[in-house]
């Protein structure tokens, strides 16, 4: 088994698949990733890890990648999950960071368990998708197509996901570069070699399009906890031309959740990871 195909058996029978990118024995930093995606779309930054002696554990959730399905999943289901993980791991408390549609799943962590989640980034996070204007709002086709796409024919929409996974590479990644509307997200993927670019996506749809849906329908359905509640140290990283997930997220969120930081990166689009992680790792790290 290699080291970015783990898997653990949950308390309820599951699969629970995650990546470990690295240091051996490093500082634990748990990641979860984005939406139409996988563990895998972290990868770029093992060598960094590495050299910062930190463990990024990246889990895929259910349905998509290893990761056995869970029909019918919320938000503070993936939270037990991630316990649960952490635990098998033999971490009292894990860092966690989150990007684009994780940061919703992040912060349930957060609120569910407090003592093993407090510090908490998000990056590129969308707030509360509680209405059809913020759904509107969202920069890719895909995102508003599977958060509005009529339930009798979810069927449909499944297979429409899963026939990604069938796309040649280079024209996967091609129509990756012409989806985005920024020209540092552009840029970005572009540079991606066409496995680095690509390989994430076929993972997520390894198991079809359910997982997928699964994913939008939890972050799109009522949260199970107010943004008010929550009690972490919260830091809000977003680029100022995110086309993606618009601005307004990030401040809903910092008016939202006490004490937290808004960090506006200059520059940048939804894709900042790729060049900011040293920072958005040196700002989790720092009090933790």
């Amino acid at each position: 088994m290699t080291a970015d195909s783990q898997t653990i058996r949950l308390s309820d029978g599951r699969t629970l698949g995650y990546a470990k990118y690295g240091a051996v024995g490093g500082r634990p930093v748990l990641y979860l990733h984005g939406g139409m995606s996988s563990r895998l779309d972290i990868a770029f930054a093992h060598e960094y890890c590495l050299s910062q002696n930190i463990a990024l554990i990246a889990p895929d959730r259910p349905g998509t990648g290893l990761s056995s399905p869970q029909p019918g999943r919320r938000l503070l289901d993936l939270a037990k999950d991630m316990k649960e993980l952490s635990a098998n791991l033999n971490y009292e408390t894990m860092p966690l960071f989150a990007w684009s549609l994780a940061g919703p799943y992040a912060l349930a962590c957060a609120f569910a368990y407090p003592s093993t989640f407090a510090r908490i980034a998000t990056i590129g996070g969308v707030a509360p998708l509680n209405s059809q204007e913020a759904i509107n709002d969202l920069g890719l086709l895909i995102d508003r197509l599977v958060l509005t796409w009529p339930v009798s024919w979810k069927w449909l929409l499944s297979l429409l996901l899963a026939s990604t996974g069938k796309l040649p590479p280079a024209i996967l990644k091609f129509q990756m570069e012409r989806e985005v509307n920024s020209e540092p997200d552009r840029a970005i993927i572009k540079a991606l070699s066409i496995s680095q670019g690509t390989r994430f996506v076929y993972e997520s749809v390894k198991q079809g399009g359910d997982g997928i849906i699964a994913d939008y329908d939890a972050v799109a359905a009522p949260w199970g906890f107010a943004l008010q509640e929550l009690k972490c140290d919260l830091d809000i990283f977003h680029g100022e031309l995110d086309a993606i997930c618009p601005f307004k997220h990030a401040l809903h969120l910092q008016e939202s959740v006490k004490g937290s930081r808004l960090h506006v990166v200059r520059g940048e689009g939804h894709f900042l990871l790729h060049r900011r992680l040293p920072d958005v790792l040196g700002v989790l790290l720092a009090s933790s």
